[in-house]
């Protein structure tokens, strides 16, 4: 129950944090959204590192193409689509850079709740692995996982609503 609970927690914290995000960088850089070949999803893990490392159109424009990519993609090989996705972030970077003037405090912000969704995203998978360890050790548990269209999310929460299920036997 405690895992589920602080699962649902920080999912509503990050949810906050992640709108919170969208609407600073949304006042400067709306075009940065506009890509949705490169960000489908607001919490993607190269727009968040995107903006953890070069926060602002200033910064990105700055820190040129193979900054970018590494910052983007560190961990896998920067080729093809990943490339040309950094390159357009540069370049309409570049294009804004001039105009956008973006305060040292609104970076300095968007940093953070960058790094901080980055630290919430890492968090909800190491609890949701909890979660499955602790299914899979109760009975019922394991029965509800074996169900077609149940996850982890799922039984846990039925398991954290129904409380001790021993009580009906």
């Amino acid at each position: 129950q405690d895992t589920f609970r602080s699962f649902e927690v920080l999912t509503k914290a990050k949810v906050a944090s992640e709108l919170q995000l969208v609407g600073l960088v949304r006042e400067y850089w709306p075009e940065l959204f506009l890509d949705k070949e490169a960000f489908k999803k607001t919490d993607t893990p190269a727009l968040l590192k995107l903006l953890a490392s070069y926060p602002t159109p200033e910064t990105v424009a700055e820190a040129g193409l193979a900054k970018v990519a590494h910052a983007m993609y560190a961990s896998a090989p920067v080729g093809g689509k990943r490339r040309e996705r950094a390159a357009r972030m540069v370049k309409q970077a570049r294009k804004l850079a001039p105009v956008a003037k973006t305060s040292a405090a609104k970076g300095v912000l968007i940093q953070a709740l960058a790094r901080n969704l980055i630290g919430q995203i890492q968090t909800l998978k190491e609890l949701e692995g909890q979660m499955d360890a602790q299914l899979r050790e109760h009975v019922f548990g394991r029965w509800l996982l074996a169900q077609e269209g149940i996850g982890v999310r799922t039984a846990a929460g039925f398991m954290a609503e129904a409380g001790d299920l021993n009580r009906f036997q």
